[in-house]
């Protein structure tokens, strides 16, 4: 089993309406049982539920001016569809979620 942590975004995922999320490193592959947690190694560590990882794809976010999301290498998603990728990943609109990934 895999333990992934979330800082920000528990509400979204009890709600089911976060159902993926992006890594540095993949920490798992499909068909990986998944234990997602909120306060790892903190007192206030809570358990937000199970699920099964069923795909895992890089994802690149380049400099801007770009505002476009390539996946594996060869899809890039621009517009509608990168506005769909980030409200999938938790966010609220596509500039939050370059800004968050930006500063990382």
């Amino acid at each position: 089993m895999v333990a992934l942590n979330f800082t920000v975004f528990q509400d979204k995922i009890l709600a089911g309406t976060k159902r993926q999320t992006i890594r540095r490193r993949a920490r798992c592959k499909p068909g990986d049982r998944l234990q997602i947690y909120t306060g790892m190694r903190t007192k206030a560590c809570r358990k937000l539920g199970e699920a099964v990882c069923t795909r895992v794809e890089t994802v690149l976010i380049p400099a801007p001016p770009l505002s476009a999301i390539l996946l594996d290498q060869r899809r890039w998603l621009r517009g509608e569809a990168a506005r769909g990728f980030a409200a999938a990943d938790g966010f609220d609109s596509l500039e939050a979620f370059f800004a968050f990934f930006r500063l990382q």
